[in-house]
């Protein structure tokens, strides 16, 4: 209502000369369901203003939108071990260096959505390549030891690229926001139609160190055939055999998941 009022006001006087307002809201989500939260954000964007300026601090991906043409800054801010890291950057000026025309803006836009917003909370963001992966992940950590599994799911953020091709401009659009991933990804040895997609990916990544190149696939690492459907499903009945604790995750796969997460069990 105070927005609405605000920007009535100015349509009825002459501002040019007036002094901006500046508009503060702390954590404007709270207690909204997620769709309300959306409506919240489209609220704030669309009652903006020339001699308006709204900042907001939020820790739902809910109250990002990426694709708004409007001017805007995000600011990243997150804690370390040792002290606090903070990043600031132009929406507007990182997308367009990345954006030669309307159909790479389009080609964002779709990337570039609230599930994959939630790197901008991360403090370590993982892209992979689809639900299978994501699957074996996820029941990974569940077996961590209390301690380790607060702290992995507190910092780490797993992002699925929904498939190989779409990894490379992930990247490119993350690092452009000041967001450095970690990727993990099949060499797919033998299959011409996705090996092809290896190089482009390490190169727009630029940084080995942030890079695991599976032998093959995921299922040779935890040897089992792979299957040519219902992949995830099969990943996660792979999972059940296993025990409840850390330590009957397979070593070689533990081996990468640890590297992944930046963590040491």
């Amino acid at each position: 209502s105070l927005l609405r009022f605000r920007k009535m006001w100015e349509e009825q006087r002459d501002i040019q000369n007036e002094r901006g307002l500046i508009i503060c809201f702390e954590e404007p989500e709270i207690f909204l369901h997620p769709s309300a939260a959306n409506q919240m954000r489209n609220t704030i964007y669309d009652l903006v203003s020339e001699n308006s300026q709204i900042v907001a601090s939020t820790h739902s991906p809910y109250m990002i939108d990426l694709s708004r043409k409007p001017r805007q800054n995000l600011v990243r801010f997150f804690k370390e071990k040792i002290g606090s890291t903070t990043t600031n950057f132009s929406v507007s000026d990182a997308f367009n260096n990345l954006q030669s025309d309307d159909k790479s803006y389009v080609k964002m836009v779709l990337k570039i959505d609230d599930y994959v917003a939630r790197a901008f909370f991360s403090n370590r963001t993982i892209l992979v390549e689809g639900d299978t992966e994501d699957i074996v992940i996820r029941e990974t950590t569940s077996r961590l030891p209390k301690d380790i599994y607060d702290s992995v799911i507190s910092n780490c953020e797993v992002i699925k690229g929904r498939g190989k091709p779409v990894l490379k401009s992930l990247i490119l659009y993350l690092k452009a926001v000041g967001i450095e991933p970690v990727v993990m990804h099949d060499s797919d040895s033998g299959v011409a139609g996705a090996v092809v997609h290896n190089e482009p990916i390490r190169s727009a990544l630029d940084n080995d160190a942030n890079l695991t190149v599976l032998e093959r696939c995921l299922e040779d690492i935890l040897d089992y055939p792979a299957p040519s459907s219902e992949k995830p499903y099969k990943a996660y009945r792979e999972t059940l055999s296993w025990g409840s604790e850390y330590r009957d995750v397979p070593k070689k796969w533990r081996d990468i998941y640890e590297n992944l997460m930046g963590i040491e069990v």
